[in-house]
């Protein structure tokens, strides 16, 4: 199964931790269903794992390395994308589940009135505090 996912997904390659890698391993293998963190009429929010696309790219994938496609699966309806997180960043992720609710919150996402917290998992002693005010 691992060769598999280094073959169709080299970026696990590129993690600089073979700990990371087996991490992110671990969640493609296992994952079933997605974790929902919030769920109402017009939004889901779920906790995406690393290694799992936002929506479907260029090459292809099977629909449950997609959170777009795998929720859509697990819900049983269509759900629109309002934001991303890269690939291999886990955390939390936002869908609206009709078009008037989507251009809401993208447009909210546009204005900057969506406040976004980033964590980092460092190795080793960070001196001084840091904070990262780049997009």
């Amino acid at each position: 199964m691992s060769h598999y996912f280094f073959t169709h997904c080299p970026w696990i390659c590129q993690c600089t931790s073979i700990a990371l890698q087996k991490r992110v391993l671990h969640y493609l293998v296992n994952m079933s269903e997605l974790t929902l963190l919030y769920h109402d009429h017009f939004l889901v929010a779920i906790d995406k794992p690393p290694g799992m696309l936002v929506h479907a790219g260029h090459e292809p994938e099977p629909p449950e390395n997609i959170a777009m496609k795998a929720l859509r699966d697990q819900l049983g309806q269509r759900v629109h994308t309002v934001h991303r997180l890269d690939r291999p960043t886990s955390g939390v992720l936002l869908f609206a589940l009709d078009r008037d609710s989507e251009m809401i919150i993208q447009m909210l996402f546009e204005n900057k009135e969506v406040e976004k917290i980033y964590l980092a998992v460092v190795h080793g002693r960070v001196d001084d505090a840091w904070q990262c005010d780049e997009p």
